[in-house]
C-alpha cells in the first residue's frame, strides 16, 4: 500500500517511468495506509491471548528455532533498507532543495549480499529440528573456519575479483558453512545441494560466466536449493502436509538464480527499422510495417515481423500517448522460449521527410541515369484465390535502345486481418549494366499516378521510423518456475494447517 502512495502521489513522478504525475488524490491514499496499518496493529494485538503462550528464543546455532528466527531477521533488514531507498525522494523533498533517488544499482549493492546470507540459512533449516545439535570443541571449531573464511575472502578481495560488501558476506557465508559441515550428521543431509550447485556452476561457466561474485551467488542459491530436493522427494507421497514450506525454499532457491541471471547476464540492443524495410538483432530479421491505429489511441500497436531460419512471428508492442499521464506508454512484446525471453520494447516512432520515389502519371516519361521510364496504365485483376485483388502498373523502360515492358503489381495480403501490412509488393526485374528490381510503393487513382522505388537506383523514403530497444533474458523461466513453486508451496502450507484445525 506504501508503494502504491509512492508511485501514485507524484513522488516518484520524475524518477520512474513506471510511476504517476500528482493525481490530486493524497488524502485518500494516505487514509488507506493509516486505516490498513491501523487494522494491522488491531489484528495483532485482539489476537494475542492467554492461552497462546510464546516460548524464549533458542540460541543455540545448531537449531532450527535460530535459524529461522536469524532468516526471518535479515528479510524484516532488508525490507527496511528496500524502505529507506524507495521513500529517498520522498525524504530528500523536504530536506534538500533537489530530490534525489536510488538507482538499480544501489539496490543490487545490498541485496546481493543479503540473498546469499539468506541462502544459508535456508540451506540448513530443514536439517536441524527440536532443540538443536549439542557440538563438541565449538569455540575452537568456530576460530578454525573464520580463520579458513577470512583466507579465502580476504585473499579474493586483495585480488579484486569480489567487491568488499561480497568478502563481508563470503567470511559470514564459509564461516558458518564451515561451522556447520563439521558435523557429519549435517555433512551428509547437505550432499544434494552441492552436487546441484557443481552442476550449475558447471553450467554457467560453460555459458562465458567468470565473475566470482556470480559464480559464488549461483552456487549458494542451489546449495540451499538442493538441501530441500530431498525432503520435498520424501514427503510428497507420504506426508504432503510437510513438503510446503521445503517446496517454498526450494522454488526460492531456483528464483535466486532466474533473478541473476535474467538481469546481470540481460543483453540489450537499440534498432531503428524505417518503415518496410528490416533490422537485424540476435539473429533475428525485423520488420517495421508502420502502426495499427494513430499513436494517440489507447493499445496502439506497432507492426514489427521477426524472421529467423526460415520461419516468422508477428509482434505487436503497444506505444501510445496517454493524456492523464501526460507521457507515452511502452508496452513492450515478449518471445518466449526455453532458454531465454526476447523483449521488444518501443522507445520512439520519428516522422521522416518523405519522398515519394519516382511518381508518374499516365503516359509520363521521366529519365533517371541512363534509363528513360513511361508509365502507360495499370492493370487490374486477381492475384489468385486466396491472395485477393491485385494492381499492376505496365511501365515502358527504354534502355541503350532497347525497349522492355515491365509489370511490377501490388497484391491484397490475405493475413492482413492479423496484423500485418494490408498490401504486399510483387516487383518486376529491370536488367542493365545492373540487375534491379521495381516496386510499386504507392497508387495514386485521383491522379491516375503511381510512385515507383527501384533500390539502388530510385529510393522511396519511409515516411516513418521505429526505436527499439530489444533485450534477451536468459534463464528466465528459472524465475517464473521458482515463484510458481513458492506459490504452491504456500497453497500448499495454508490448505493442510487449515485442515488441522
Amino acid at each position: 500500500i506504501y508503494g502504491t502512495f509512492l508511485t501514485r502521489s507524484g513522488v516518484l513522478a520524475d524518477f520512474s517511468v513506471h510511476s504517476f504525475v500528482d493525481l490530486g488524490m493524497n488524502g485518500i491514499l494516505v487514509g488507506f495506509m493509516l486505516g490498513y496499518f491501523l487494522l494491522g496493529l488491531g489484528v495483532f494485538f485482539f489476537s494475542r491471548t492467554p492461552e497462546k503462550v510464546g516460548k524464549p528464543l533458542n540460541y543455540n546455532i545448531f537449531s532450527r528455532d535460530f535459524i529461522m528466527f536469524s532468516g526471518m531477521a535479515l528479510f524484516v533488514i532488508l525490507g527496511l533498507v528496500v524502505l529507506f531507498w524507495s521513500s529517498l525522494p520522498l525524504i530528500t523533498r523536504y530536506l534538500t532543495p533537489n530530490p534525489s533517488a536510488a538507482d538499480v544499482s544501489t539496490y543490487n549493492a545490498f541485496a546481493f549480499p543479503f540473498a546469499i546470507i539468506i541462502s544459508l540459512f535456508l540451506t540448513f533449516s530443514p536439517i536441524l529440528m527440536g532443540p538443536g545439535l549439542k557440538v563438541e570443541n565449538m569455540k575452537s571449531r568456530a576460530l578454525i573456519a573464520v580463520i579458513i573464511a577470512l583466507v579465502i575472502s580476504g585473499a579474493l578481495f586483495l585480488l579484486e575479483l569480489i567487491s568488499i560488501t561480497i568478502a563481508i558476506a563470503a567470511l559470514i557465508y564459509l564461516s558458518i558453512m564451515i561451522i556447520y559441515l563439521s558435523e557429519k550428521s549435517i555433512l551428509k543431509h547437505v550432499t544434494r545441494g552441492f552436487i546441484l550447485s557443481a552442476i550449475g556452476i558447471i553450467v554457467a561457466l560453460f555459458l562465458g560466466v567468470r565473475q566470482i561474485e556470480y559464480l559464488f551467488f549461483i552456487a549458494a542459491a542451489l546449495i540451499a536449493a538442493g538441501a530441500h530436493m530431498n525432503i520435498i522427494v520424501q514427503y510428497l507421497p507420504k506426508r504432503p502436509d510437510l513438503a510446503g514450506g521445503h517446496l517454498c525454499h526450494f522454488g526460492f532457491g531456483l528464483m535466486l538464480v532466474g533473478i541473476l541471471a535474467s538481469s546481470a547476464f540481460s543483453v540489450n540492443e537499440q534498432v531503428v527499422i524505417p518503415r518496410n524495410q528490416q533490422s537485424a538483432a540476435f539473429d533475428y530479421a525485423i520488420a517495421y510495417h508502420g502502426t495499427g491505429g494513430s499513436i494517440m489511441q489507447k493499445d496502439n500497436e506497432i507492426l514489427l515481423t521477426l524472421e529467423k531460419n526460415g520461419s516468422q512471428v508477428d509482434a505487436r508492442p503497444k506505444f501510445f500517448y496517454i493524456q492523464r499521464m501526460e507521457s507515452m506508454m511502452k508496452k513492450p512484446f515478449i518471445k518466449k522460449s526455453l532458454f531465454y525471453d526476447l523483449y521488444i520494447s518501443p522507445q520512439d516512432i520519428q516522422e521522416l521527410p518523405h519522398s515519394p520515389g519516382l511518381k508518374l502519371a499516365k503516359g509520363e516519361s521521366a529519365r533517371v541515369e541512363d534509363f528513360e521510364f513511361k508509365f502507360i496504365n495499370f492493370d487490374m485483376g486477381s492475384h489468385g484465390a486466396s491472395e485477393g485483388i491485385s494492381v499492376g502498373a505496365i511501365l515502358e523502360v527504354t534502355h541503350n535502345g532497347r525497349i522492355d515492358t515491365l509489370l511490377p503489381r501490388l497484391f491484397s495480403n490475405p493475413n492482413a486481418a492479423q496484423g500485418g501490412p494490408n498490401m504486399l509488393s510483387e516487383p518486376a526485374k529491370l536488367t542493365g549494366s545492373k540487375s534491379y528490381d521495381v516496386h510499386i510503393e504507392q497508387v495514386f487513382a485521383g491522379e491516375g499516378a503511381v510512385s515507383f522505388s527501384i533500390p539502388g537506383l530510385i529510393e522511396h523514403s519511409a515516411p516513418d521510423r521505429v526505436i527499439l530497444d530489444i533485450s534477451r533474458k536468459p534463464a528466465i523461466n528459472l524465475l517464473w518456475l521458482g515463484t510458481t513453486l513458492i506459490f504452491l508451496g504456500m497453497v500448499m502450507v495454508i490448505y493442510y494447517r487449515f485442515k488441522k484445525q
